[in-house]
């Protein structure tokens, strides 16, 4: 066999196992991993399961498979199974976007219950004018001067930190910065 021989031998061989390739590349449309969908086309493998009052697949710890029409507080929220935010008061969103947050009513802390005065605080901050006093806390609960590195408080929120709702202003007030009472 002469060289020619060889080259046509090789071509065909070739040709052969490029045509292999090519049928066994295929596509058969089942993925190597993770493909099996069910009858509603979600994909148990990455967690999704289909839920009926939804109407939809969803990985149930992210979003629990309740009616959130029915979720009318802060327990209804957490008893559904849905994420609790770590703040103060404790808060929970469902996937409507709807948060509600903690009602929380006991003898060392009343956020909840009604209070019938303001209670912010003054610091009673040296000042010349108004300019020289601002709000200050994580509610804007503290009067205080401009100056002050300003004051570490809780980031919780009372009602009787309304400064409007109480027609309180912080004003420099005899050379002060404090809360005082406006005319209603």
């Amino acid at each position: 066999m002469g060289f020619g021989g060889i080259l046509k031998g090789l071509l065909l061989i070739l040709i052969l196992l490029f045509s292999l390739f090519i049928i066994g590349c295929e596509d058969n449309k089942s993925p190597l991993f993770g493909g099996g969908k069910d009858e509603h086309g979600c994909i148990g493998t990455a967690g999704y399961s289909w839920c009926e009052i939804k109407d939809k697949c969803l990985r149930t710890w992210e979003e629990p498979c309740v009616d959130d029409s029915k979720i009318n507080n802060f327990v209804d929220c957490e008893n559904a199974g849905y994420a609790i935010m770590e703040s103060y008061p404790r808060q929970c969103k469902i996937s409507q976007g709807d948060l509600f947050t903690e009602i929380i009513d006991d003898e060392n802390n009343s956020s909840n219950s009604v209070q019938d005065e303001f209670c912010g605080s003054s610091t009673f901050d040296s000042c010349a004018s108004d300019s020289d006093c601002t709000k200050g806390g994580c509610s804007g609960q503290i009067c205080e001067g401009v100056n002050l590195e300003g004051l570490g408080t809780t980031c919780e929120y009372k009602d009787c930190y309304n400064a409007v709702k109480y027609s309180k202003l912080c004003r420099c007030e005899d050379f002060e910065c404090q809360w005082v009472q406006v005319l209603k």
